[in-house]
């Protein structure tokens, strides 16, 4: 049975803002396990041994307002069937990672994104983000293109899709807003966390109780509240200019089970990842037919395998 080491520590953006980030790999693979982050590691990022010749490198990017713990199962997972180191992070604001004062836009996300990249040096990289999660990475893997050096695939697992229309209406936007007065005063009394862990109901109890402590403070919400400002915009932005990602392979898992409060919003999306895969040169969708929205909590083993498909390719 084979056994991980944790990877776990503190990186610095160019602004000097803190990341938390928190990695797995197969413990035969040369990791050095970090425990909790320290002065001394926030200088060194705390890179697993033998770094210079890691392989693969696959980063997890979460959807909005939850925190890289939600990422549990699929790490852990992921890390003990694969000789990938396997990191999450704590986007600006959640957990230990600092608050970001700058506008949250897709451009600033993926710059964060970028650091937590860097953080080890790797001949092959493998994104991976569910949700809002999916813009960002598309947005990173489009600039990586651009540079000559694109990921070696994406896996966008029931990302926000700008070709669904429901995004753009006004009952949505709505919610939205109603989200953002609902955000503080949940935190300010201490209602949020319990709705965290009710919304990640699924997960394993730790790391369901650790994705809630870190996406509940009052730093946590302003910065989803922040976040989720900018998504509207942001969304028109791809809808006009959709990232270019060459020619990186593109795996869209689709959740495609419904209830009667979702069916068209559901139904909706499924049609929008469709007419994304098809765009692309070498996108296709894989349909996790047991989920809604939450396909790494319901099936996590069906995102490790769409993950070990591109990275066995």
């Amino acid at each position: 049975m084979s056994s991980t080491a944790r990877l776990s520590t503190i990186v610095r953006t160019p602004d000097g803002r803190a990341l938390h980030i928190y990695g797995l790999r197969r413990t035969g693979a040369g990791v050095t396990s970090t425990g909790e982050p320290t002065q001394a590691a926030a200088k060194t990022h705390a890179v697993p041994s033998g770094s210079a010749s890691l392989r693969t490198l696959v980063v997890l990017e979460s959807g909005l307002g939850v925190s890289g713990r939600f990422w549990g199962p699929v790490q852990r997972a992921l890390a003990a069937s694969t000789e990938a180191l396997v990191l999450a992070y704590d986007r600006a604001g959640h957990g230990r990672s600092d608050p970001d004062p700058a506008p949250r836009t897709l451009q600033r996300l993926a710059d964060d994104l970028e650091t937590v990249v860097h953080v080890v040096p790797h001949d092959r990289l493998l994104l991976v983000g569910h949700s809002w999660g999916g813009p960002i990475v598309r947005t990173l893997a489009a600039r990586l293109a651009a540079r000559g050096a694109p990921p070696a695939g994406v896996v966008l697992v029931d990302p926000a899709d700008e070709n669904c229309d429901l995004y753009f209406a006004r009952s949505t936007r709505a919610s939205g807003v109603l989200q953002d007065l609902l955000y503080m005063p949940l935190a300010l009394t201490g209602l949020l966390q319990p709705l965290g862990r009710a919304i990640l109901e699924g997960l394993p109890s730790a790391d369901r109780d650790a994705a809630a402590r870190a996406s509940s403070t009052l730093a946590a919400a302003r910065a989803t509240i922040a976040e989720n400002r900018m998504f509207t915009r942001e969304m028109r932005g791809l809808l006009s200019s959709p990232p270019d990602l060459g020619e990186a392979p593109v795996t869209i898992i689709s959740g495609t089970s419904t209830s009667q409060f979702d069916d068209r919003m559901r139904r909706l999306l499924n049609e929008a990842h469709r007419l994304s895969a098809q765009s692309l040169p070498r996108g296709h969708v894989v349909e996790a037919d047991r989920s809604g929205h939450m396909v790494p909590i319901t099936e996590p083993q069906l995102v490790v395998r769409e993950i070990r498909a591109l990275l066995d390719a």
